[in-house]
């Protein structure tokens, strides 16, 4: 493709150099630049890409995008695409010179604070149960064709999700299941994508140190149901959360064809009946194409609403029914959501990624219901992160839990000892069981020491991280291997 005619499939005719340049892909990162490149010079948080033009020149670069206002940054004989906003401009670059992807392949965005990932996995699971060549992106990964492919956010910046979906269209894909953050919506990464359907799990408090407020967060979910649908004449059915306060906000301001889920009645899919043990769920779904039932191998009530909205969003794409129920019930489990650790012992332990307040509180509820004698919470809230949840946390820890353990997730440069004040905080007095250690191994060993019969030890927070991170490092860590390791220690 030359540089003129990428210009003109942007609405622009600033090209400076020659236009006839031909550019075979894009990237914004002038370190894995290839030859033929168009380089992206994005200006983020800490870095200006205007400053690398040289190096990714250097490495094959053929062109440049840059803003308007930074013309000057173009060093002599590099020719250039000029935009007013080289973020807005990525993703539509990206994905013409990609050749379309989301075009040949149909896209589902999961959006929400929590169930993103889990919810992804059953639209994959449903979609492989259903016959279709089926991809998933998000906080897990890129995998399609069984393989896995790299995938550097839950969302992937512009260029890098385009790649991704390219390669993916190209190995015979015709399914992906996606998750959609807020961060990579507000930050424009999904630009360019054509979404055949969205599905909006829920709003609750989280990423406000990115986003300011809880109307900014609403703001960059909706984009995904108001925006994109009207830059395509295609169909378009977004599964919503009726159960959610915000869902008939979104359903309301969607451009497009509604499915509500939830438990209520006026839900078009719903579950009743639903029967929960720890590695288990059944439900029978409940939906305009008949009902079903459904068996997960999976514990926790929240995976219901993970499953309504996953089953949601395959019917309305004209998925079988019976194909959702299959696909339900052969899923992987998603790591560290819910998930069991074995302790040979008549005490159980779950590992769970609850990470914000309603994530915890649905947790704490799931865990409640299958009947502990007492639940013993470990649980922290990462560092420089939205810290006006922290004790809004311990709170909802206290209330839920018989003894809290207050500790450290990810303090990265904020100090860990500051953060369990600050969750503490919002303990109320005499409510339960309290401790506080920083040391995260230190305080699941208490919790384990803690267990007694009939005992629930809950690990919240990190799921299956297999990492800390501390100041920029990521040192390896994970929950279910320390758990495993103090187990075997145990009398």
């Amino acid at each position: 493709m030359t540089l003129l005619d990428l210009a003109t499939a942007l609405g622009t005719s600033a090209v400076i150099g020659s236009s006839n340049i031909r550019v075979t892909g894009v990237s914004h990162d002038s370190r894995t630049v290839a030859e033929g490149d168009l380089f992206a010079c994005l200006v983020g948080a800490t870095a200006d890409g205007h400053e690398f033009i040289r190096e990714a020149v250097a490495r094959g670069a053929r062109a440049v995008l840059v803003n308007k206002d930074r013309r000057d940054a173009i060093p002599s004989a590099v020719s250039a695409i000029v935009v007013p906003d080289t973020r807005v401009a990525l993703g539509p670059a990206a994905a013409c010179v990609f050749g379309y992807p989301s075009h040949d392949v149909d896209v589902i965005g999961v959006t929400g604070t929590n169930g993103k990932s889990t919810t992804v996995a059953m639209c994959e699971a449903i979609g492989l149960a259903a016959g279709r060549a089926t991809g998933r992106i998000g906080t897990l990964g890129a995998h399609a064709m069984g393989r896995d492919l790299p995938a550097a956010h839950t969302t992937p910046e512009a260029d890098d999700l385009q790649r991704l979906l390219a390669a993916m269209r190209g190995m015979g894909v015709r399914l992906v299941a996606m998750e959609v953050s807020s961060h990579g919506l507000a930050l424009r990464r999904t630009d360019g994508m054509r979404f055949a359907g969205a599905v909006f799990t829920n709003l609750t408090q989280d990423h406000l140190d990115f986003h300011g407020t809880m109307d900014a967060y609403l703001e960059a979910k909706l984009r995904l149901f108001v925006e994109y649908p009207r830059l395509w004449e295609t169909p378009f059915y977004a599964a919503i959360n009726m159960d959610d306060p915000q869902g008939a906000l979104v359903a309301r301001s969607t451009v497009g064809h509604v499915i509500g889920f939830g438990l209520g009645p006026g839900a078009a899919v719903r579950a009743s009946d639903v029967d929960m043990r720890a590695d288990r769920t059944r439900f029978v779904l409940v939906s305009p194409q008949g009902s079903v039932q459904v068996e997960l191998p999976i514990g926790g009530a929240f995976q219901v609403m993970n499953a309504l909205g996953a089953s949601a969003i395959m019917l309305a794409l004209g998925t079988p029914l019976e194909a959702v129920a299959e696909g339900l019930h052969a899923m992987k489990p998603v790591p560290g959501r819910f998930e069991s650790v074995q302790t040979g012992r008549d005490w159980s332990l779950i590992v769970d990624f609850a990470h914000t307040p309603d994530g915890l509180a649905s947790l704490l509820k799931s865990a409640r219901a299958l009947n502990p004698s007492r639940i013993i919470l470990v649980m922290g809230c990462g560092g420089n992160r939205d810290a006006g949840k922290r004790p809004i946390m311990g709170r909802i820890g206290a209330e839920g839990a018989d003894v809290l353990v207050v500790t450290s997730d990810n303090p990265r440069h904020e100090d860990p000892a500051a953060i369990i004040k600050q969750i503490l905080a919002g303990v109320p007095e005499g409510i339960c069981s309290l401790h506080a250690e920083v040391d995260r191994r230190l305080a699941i060993e208490y919790a384990i020491r803690e267990a007694r019969s009939g005992d629930l030890v809950l690990l919240a927070g990190k799921g299956g991280e297999t990492y800390m991170i501390v100041g920029d490092e990521h040192i390896p860590y994970d929950d279910r291997e320390v758990a495993r390791e103090i187990i075997e220690r145990l009398p």
